[in-house]
């Protein structure tokens, strides 16, 4: 065999490094963009990773979680959580840890503190599990969105106050004006019906009725539109059972009232659940044709709830924010005014109608 031939046999070719250099470089080229983007994100990310002793130490943070956090958190990379936080929490940090060592994501938690120029700050705080035991926190600014809710929820405040003043005006001027005018004319026609043969007696008696019902139909505004107040709001249950039978008896129907309220439950909040729970039985009395209506209060970790729920013909299909609907949209700005929520539908068995109020206890 010839020398070269020899060559051929047992030369072998180099690796070709072409392919797997391109897939590192490519790697690289994506990993550059996924943390330009990171860094472009206006939500703050900051990455926590364990140490030997298992403690979580600062591993990375955006220009957002610093603008955020008011600290140069990159200056401080490889220092614990309570060297980076020193004010922070324990729980706070109790979550972050459990979340790193293979707990479920957490959030949104709203968080509020004040920044240096003591103004306060509000922002949306969600952990995410990372490989490795690590975890990373995102930080949303909140601030001028809890600003506008505040705002709003003011504004509401001041407009159910002045709702109720002029409903309680209203309710007053009804029962001390018409109301008593009637009734003295139906006392009147009462006098003198007794000195009038038939067959004139019957159109007297016909006129009788009809001023009954009209006297009937004043008190039943006068009571929607000026409830009696609670005295302590230990009793709202109480209340409601005094109240309920005197707006609903008229239509037919029944109420039964149950559960509990929280012992800490301030005045106006019980006044508010009060009202609502008013005008929702009213709203049965006149709309669902129901032959009862069941009451629950619970209270909650987080303040109260109340349902109301009937047996009538269900709510008309619609839109219930719409101007025939007053008595709802009453009810949820109320709800809102104090950061808790009015739903309005249909039950769960699809037959009659279902209000839920949530209230929270600041």
């Amino acid at each position: 065999m010839r020398p070269a031939d020899d060559a051929q046999v047992t030369a072998t070719p180099p690796d070709d490094p072409g392919p797997k250099a391109a897939a590192h470089t490519a790697l690289e080229q994506q990993v550059r963009r996924l943390a330009d983007a990171v860094e472009q994100l206006p939500v703050g990310v900051v990455i926590w990773e364990p140490d030997e002793a298992g403690d979580l130490r600062l591993a990375a943070a955006n220009a957002a979680a610093e603008r955020l956090t008011e600290r140069e958190l990159r200056a401080m990379v490889g220092r614990s959580v309570t060297e980076v936080f020193p004010g922070a929490e324990q729980a706070r940090i109790g979550r972050i840890r459990d979340v790193a060592r293979g707990g479920a994501a957490t959030g949104p938690t709203e968080t509020r503190y004040r920044d240096a120029a003591l103004d306060e700050r509000v922002f949306h705080t969600r952990i995410l599990p990372l490989p490795d035991g690590a975890a990373a926190v995102l930080l949303e600014d909140r601030t001028e969105i809890a600003r506008h809710e505040d705002t709003r929820r003011q504004l509401l405040h001041r407009l159910v106050e002045v709702s109720d003043t002029e409903r309680r005006q209203l309710g007053g001027r009804i029962h001390d004006g018409p109301l008593q005018s009637v009734v003295a004319a139906q006392h009147r026609v009462r006098l003198v019906a007794d000195h009038v043969a038939a067959p004139g007696s019957r159109h007297l008696e016909a006129l009788r009725e009809a001023l009954a019902v009209a006297v009937d139909q004043m008190r039943h505004l006068v009571v929607q539109y000026s409830p009696p107040g609670l005295a302590d709001p230990a009793e709202l249950r109480a209340a409601i059972e005094d109240i309920a039978p005197r707006v609903l008896e008229r239509y037919g129907a029944s109420a039964t009232v149950e559960g509990d309220v929280p012992p800490d439950l301030p005045r106006e909040l019980a006044d508010s659940i009060y009202w609502i729970v008013v005008q929702a039985l009213a709203n049965v009395a006149q709309h669902a044709h129901a032959h009862a209506v069941r009451v629950v209060l619970t209270a909650t970790e987080q303040g109260i709830e109340a349902e109301i729920v009937d047996d009538g013909i269900g709510m008309p299909p619609g839109d219930l924010e719409g101007p025939g609907h007053l008595g709802v949209r009453a009810m949820r700005e109320r709800a809102e005014a104090h950061g808790g929520t009015c739903s309005v539908g249909p039950t769960l068995g699809g037959r009659g109608a279902r209000v839920h109020v949530r209230i929270p206890i600041a």
